[in-house]
């Protein structure tokens, strides 16, 4: 199952064409060997280039390295075999000459899994914001085995540097130009797979117009070949057409103001691109919470504000909840609100967590989320509830989802979250995940 993923990247390697691919690497040197703190990796239609030392101190150093597609391939059938459940059932591993894979001068140990198991599509707009690509891709994370890894990097001294930078968290920004502070890095290794052929290059909006701006590759594809698929709607009224591409700019007139827009770029039958916009909302158009009893306890207070009310959570489902579940997930609308969407997500993902403790409680299995006196991670938890409560293995994926926002919101201080990603990358999830436990959870109201 978890290999399926590798199955996925080959079929987009074969879709669009890649030549190479750039590994962005950085590593600490701990004992004898190179660790990885950190790295990405970027396909590329074209050729590889030459290898880059970025900074290469004694136990320190940034690699650009780069190989052919063909080696890439390798890399990922490697990646297979070095799974961690495969070589190592207790869960620990280590670095010896069977489990590296040789990148430039440097043999690195890449023992992990695929955490998710989704390939995921950033349209070009976010892609540019948030990862500095200026490309639509697929994306897809590996995390290296915390056995494995540079884990707690040290505090590296490097001021003394031919360029001079505190730590390890400031020569990353310096040479990337993110915003990763100490405490978010994490141990993945992410692939970037960019489409070339065409994207969108802007878009303007004017009450019920729209104007699309295209760019495109004429050496890779024909305008011909291109089209654009828009999807319009408020709440009584939809706009959904297809249009063939004939000129780089495209005017469209949908009649009504719409709440929001989702455009969708093709070519032929590949998606190169896509943009959600939200920023048609009136101003004054509060989202506020309800306020809940559980029992004699109130939960929130209303907040009183001038406006239409239009909420984010299901409230009806949200007071069929546990009263510590209700204070979490009404914390996460008012932050919402208040436009605090990382705070949102993280209060999204503790919800869920705290479900599935009270579940393994009711059920008699909360000694399972304390081996060796150490509470374990949600990933773990997930596993064990699903496990036991056939019934939320339909829900399997949605809570890896919520899981993996509320994580990257914690961990990836240079990924920003959006409004878009809260009410339509999560909220419909989470919505069915609630749905799910109000089933399970048996609650006694005093």
């Amino acid at each position: 199952m978890e290999f399926s993923i590798t199955d996925s990247i080959m079929k987009i390697i074969e879709s669009y064409d890649y030549r190479s691919a750039k590994f962005r690497l950085i590593l600490v040197k701990q004992g004898n060997f190179w660790k990885i703190l950190i790295s990405r990796v970027i396909l590329d239609i074209s050729t590889p280039q030459e290898n880059t030392t970025l900074m290469k101190e004694e136990n320190f150093a940034i690699e650009d390295i780069y190989i052919s597609i063909e080696d890439f391939k390798n890399f990922l059938y490697y990646l297979d075999t070095v799974y961690i459940g495969k070589i190592s059932p207790d869960g620990k591993a280590e670095i010896n000459d069977n489990v590296v894979f040789k990148l430039g001068s440097y043999k690195l140990c890449f023992v992990g899994n695929y955490p998710g198991k989704e390939i995921l599509f950033q349209g070009r707009k976010k892609a540019k914001e948030h990862y500095g690509i200026d490309a639509p891709f697929y994306s897809v994370d590996y995390a290296i085995h915390s056995s494995i890894s540079a884990g707690s990097y040290p505090q590296l001294d490097l001021t003394g540097a031919k360029i001079p930078l505190r730590n390890a968290s400031e020569a990353i920004n310096y040479f990337w130009g993110t915003k990763y502070e100490q405490h978010s890095i994490n141990n993945y290794c992410s692939i970037y797979m960019p489409t070339f052929e065409a994207s969108i290059n802007s878009v303007t909006f004017k009450e019920n117009t729209l104007d699309l701006k295209i760019d495109f590759d004429e050496k890779r594809v024909k305008l011909d070949d291109l089209s654009v698929g828009i999807i319009a709607e408020n709440k009584s009224q939809e706009f959904r057409q297809k249009f063939p591409i004939d000129k780089k700019q495209i005017n469209v007139d949908f009649k009504f103001i719409p709440d929001q827009v989702s455009i969708f770029l093709y070519y032929k039958s590949k998606k190169l691109d896509e943009l959600n916009h939200y920023d048609y909302k009136p101003e004054n158009t509060p989202r506020i919470s309800k306020r809940f009893s559980y029992g004699n306890e109130s939960i929130l207070e209303p907040s009183f504000v001038q406006g239409t009310v239009e909420e984010l959570l299901d409230q009806d489902l949200v007071a069929k909840l546990p009263s510590q579940m209700q204070k979490l997930l009404l914390e996460s609308e008012h932050a919402f609100n208040e436009g605090l969407h990382r705070a949102a997500v993280l209060l999204f993902r503790s919800a869920i967590e705290e479900g599935i403790t009270i579940l393994l409680k009711q059920i008699g299995k909360e000694n399972e989320m304390y081996p060796d006196k150490f509470e374990v991670g949600l990933g773990r938890k997930i596993k064990l509830i699903t496990d036991y409560i056939p019934s939320l293995n339909q829900v399997r994926s949605e809570l890896n989802d919520v899981k993996w926002f509320g994580d990257k919101a914690s961990h990836e201080a240079n990924m920003a979250i959006n409004e878009s990603d809260v009410t339509t990358n999560l909220e419909p999830k989470l919505r069915l995940i609630l749905t799910k436990f109000v089933e399970e959870i048996k609650i006694t109201k005093s």
